[in-house]
């Protein structure tokens, strides 16, 4: 039976919760010059005194679980006594997606759709190899990275689960307000891909759905509701189209 370094503890499960573990160690063992953490989420959990703080819930994708699921086989403590009551601290290894690549058949009308749109802003836009592509920030921890790649066709239109590996992307209004107004846009701009502009109401959230000059389709997301998403999301046939006033 492995056991975690440093603290006699027997693991049971699988050899890779042991990397886990490993991996939050070394985390914990980066300092600066100054003998101070290094800032990381996982520092402050990971050099505690043993016996007073443990990990738990980590999210594993590699233990079994699908991506950004917390899998009961990847709980596991740090420290003398696994079973004591103690200060719980969720790691977060994961912050946001720094970008989405993908394909346009005319960056510069993307871009310009972009900024009418989210308000976006450019901060990369240049030539590489013979391929055009640019950073497009529309919002503070989301940015797009289309490539304009001669030769290469772009499609148009397709069907749910027949447009390849990427299928759609969901971006997250920052408020009901900045949902509305996001709608707004996109109805003035004829981009939407509902009729007359009709909301899905899925119970703990909204979803406005659009197509992007390249007839790409994608959602707006209002979240309603902290409640977690499996017990306030509904299924598809209890999903109702609504209008906004």
């Amino acid at each position: 039976m492995p056991i975690l370094a440093d603290t006699g503890i027997e693991l049971s499960g699988e050899p890779e919760l042991v990397e886990v573990h490993n991996i939050i160690k070394r985390w914990g063992e980066r300092r600066d010059p100054r003998g101070r953490s290094n800032g990381s989420p996982l520092t402050e959990t990971a050099r505690g005194e043993r016996g007073q703080r443990y990990v738990t819930d980590v999210a594993a994708p590699t233990l079994g679980g699908r991506a950004g699921h917390r899998s009961s086989e990847a709980r596991f403590a740090i420290g003398k006594d696994p079973i004591s009551t103690c200060e719980e601290a969720s790691v977060t290894l994961v912050d946001d997606l720094h970008h989405m690549t993908f394909l346009t058949a005319d960056l510069d009308r993307l871009i310009a759709f972009c900024e009418r749109i989210f308000d976006a802003r450019v901060t990369l836009d240049r030539e590489d190899d013979g391929h055009r592509h640019a950073f497009i920030e529309i919002g503070p921890h989301t940015v797009l990275h289309p490539f304009q790649v001669p030769g290469v066709a772009v499609p148009g239109r397709q069907r749910i689960f027949e447009r390849g590996r990427l299928d759609h992307f969901a971006l997250n209004a920052a408020s009901e307000e900045a949902f509305r107004e996001i709608r707004r846009r996109l109805i003035a701009e004829g981009a939407n891909a509902t009729e007359g502009g009709l909301v899905t109401d899925m119970g703990s959230r909204l979803s406005f759905s659009f197509h992007d000059p390249d007839s790409a389709w994608h959602e707006v997301i209002w979240v309603k509701s902290d409640m977690p998403m499996r017990e306030s999301l509904k299924r598809p046939s209890e999903w109702t189209m609504i209008e906004l006033d």
